[in-house]
């Protein structure tokens, strides 16, 4: 994670702080993707697939949130665990945006033709 402005230091403004690194980490996926190590960001995807990428991500959550409490013997941090919320809001985030991206395309979008 790059270096968060001054702005936003964690313990003076913590909403704002959380949010800054939920933005870093789509910033992150879009590079990602720019260099060609991802084909779609999850803001492209159909929502059974993003559904799928939000339920791999919980997963990493809920491993290193073992790890941390000592029931698993697994080399994590809360640095990890935090990281890993992280990635789960940004996912989530970019789920929510490709609903908004996908239902202002004429195309429609899968989740919104649901009613």
């Amino acid at each position: 994670m790059t270096t968060h402005p001054d702005v936003c230091r964690p313990g003076e403004n913590l909403p704002a702080f959380v949010l800054w690194c939920i933005d870093s980490e789509r910033k992150r996926q879009h590079a990602l993707k720019a260099e060609g190590r991802f084909k779609y960001t999850p803001s492209e995807v159909p929502a059974v697939r993003g559904s799928a990428m939000l339920s791999e991500e919980n997963g990493e959550v809920a491993r290193a949130a073992l790890a941390i409490s000592g029931f698993v013997q697994e080399d994590l941090t809360p640095a990890d665990y935090f990281k890993e919320c992280v990635q789960v809001a940004a996912v989530a985030m970019a789920l929510a945006e490709g609903v908004i991206l996908f239902n202002q395309n004429p195309g429609g979008h899968p989740l919104l033709e649901a009613s």
